[in-house]
């Protein structure tokens, strides 16, 4: 139940959530390969921007999170 959820669960499932989208974007718009996508991502300053809750980037749309990261990787 939603009532039980703490707000760092909240905060990885949102973290969680949008670095899925982002492997899921990186591969259709790269014709990257899922490992090649995988280690984009998770290489990258967006995603630990994303990872830093005081930023409060997480709470950005994925499509968003995916313009800084397009722009990081060109």
């Amino acid at each position: 139940m939603i009532e039980n959820v703490t707000k760092g669960q909240m905060t990885d499932y949102l973290i969680s959530n949008i670095i899925d989208k982002l492997v899921h974007f990186v591969m259709q718009d790269c014709g990257f390969s899922v490992e090649r996508a995988l280690d984009t991502v998770y290489t990258s300053d967006t995603v630990r921007l994303l990872q830093i809750p005081e930023g409060e980037l997480y709470v950005q749309s994925p499509e968003y999170v995916y313009e800084l990261l397009r722009k990081e990787i060109g």
